[in-house]
């Protein structure tokens, strides 16, 4: 898995009815993985892709979820702080739809069903 930055984490939380997210098995090793990418708006555009290295779906599950709370969690931090890159797009940001927590455990929700979730959709 990349190390995800601190754009990735603003393009999730930014995103909310843009985004895909997947979870799928390995073909050698028998474990899953999952993919976070935009959507079909931005033809898929990959932003976060965890490899085939986890036991069950519910431990991707609960990575997808740690990944969506802490965006949430690091973009508010980051929007209010004066040092942040981020900081220049706090008021604009504030008229736009972000990553709220309702709609993170949507998602999880969602993708406990069907392992695939296009937030387009939601």
């Amino acid at each position: 898995m990349k190390v995800i930055d601190l754009l990735d984490v603003f393009e999730i939380f930014s995103h909310p009815n843009d985004l895909y997210i997947m979870i799928g098995k390995g073909d050698h090793s028998g474990k899953y993985g999952f993919l976070i990418s935009r959507g079909v708006s931005q033809k898929f555009k990959i932003i976060l892709c965890g490899g085939s290295v986890y036991d069950n779906i519910d431990d991707v599950e609960k990575m997808i979820k740690k990944i969506l709370v802490t965006s949430r969690s690091i973009c508010l931090r980051e929007l209010k702080n004066t040092e942040s890159v981020l900081y220049p797009m706090y008021d604009p940001i504030r008229k736009l739809e972000v990553l709220t927590p309702k709609m993170i455990n949507r998602i999880v929700k969602e993708l406990n069903k069907k392992h695939a979730v296009d937030t387009k959709t939601l």
